[in-house]
């Protein structure tokens, strides 16, 4: 009996925490300013089909649009947690530039505490990026709570990530809680790139089989851009690319423990 109360006990103290850059809800498609309003809310609707078969507590989104001119300009975000039944969300808007969005949120089956959104300092030919930090409070841990962040670093230069990576050491270095970061770094192990062995060092967190050579998230390149990364507090106890085809992304999705 005393082994099937530790058993259960691991299960009721995980989280299942899945992240996705969603591109604008334009799925694989060229560019969503092209797309007829029905067909956005299509592939938003494919997505939240994803979310009612996964049931993740937390989704992390990047490239989460409100009211964007080149997105058909109603609120994917709201969208997607009035279909999938994920009631609690905080949306980090970090450019708006004409009317255009390319913003950070965080949909749960959990209440998301103290939303801080920070952009990043813009850089040529890229809308602004940035990150959206929440508090949760983590099941059947006596209270013990968690921050949880959604992030999108620049697409393009290794210089502008690893400043970024930068802003986010002093954002998050002393909120002295266990920490995951989920998101679109755009950038993998190797190569000469800092930005990843930065944030492994600074905020000492891991990522599940960093060297895995099987955990492709962007497939037109064949590189894993997008992460999951955890304080030691928190164990991987799961970890899975998802096949579906809702974005030129693909979804990550982690079960965690938190360490008693």
């Amino acid at each position: 009996m005393e082994a099937a109360h530790r058993v259960n006990h691991a299960v009721e103290s995980t989280i299942k925490l899945m992240s996705l850059n969603l591109a604008h809800a334009r799925k694989d498609g060229w560019h969503q300013m092209f797309m007829r309003p029905a067909t956005i809310r299509a592939n938003l609707d494919a997505v939240a089909q994803l979310l009612r078969r996964e049931t993740p507590d937390v989704l992390a989104l990047q490239e989460a649009d409100s009211h964007s001119l080149w997105s058909s300009r109603f609120h994917h975000v709201k969208h997607l947690t009035e279909q999938a039944g994920m009631p609690h969300l905080a949306h980090g808007k970090h450019a708006g530039w004409l009317g255009l969005r390319c913003d950070t949120a965080l949909l749960s089956r959990l209440p998301l505490d103290n939303p801080v959104s920070h952009a990043f300092e813009a850089g040529p030919l890229t809308l602004p990026k940035g990150m959206l930090v929440c508090t949760l409070g983590w099941p059947e841990s006596g209270g013990r709570q968690v921050d949880i962040a959604s992030l999108h670093l620049d697409c393009l230069r290794k210089a502008a990530r690893r400043r970024q990576a930068g802003e986010i050491v002093d954002r998050i270095a002393n909120r002295n809680r266990p920490l995951v970061l989920a998101g679109d770094f755009n950038c993998h192990l190797g190569n000469e790139e800092a930005t990843l062995p930065y944030l492994f060092e600074e905020l000492n967190l891991r990522a599940y089989r960093p060297d895995a050579g099987n955990l492709s998230t962007f497939p037109s390149r064949g590189k894993r851009l997008d992460w999951i990364l955890v304080s030691p507090e928190i164990e991987f106890t799961g970890y899975r690319t998802l096949p579906d085809v809702v974005s030129d992304h693909r979804a990550i999705i982690a079960t965690l423990r938190l360490a008693e």
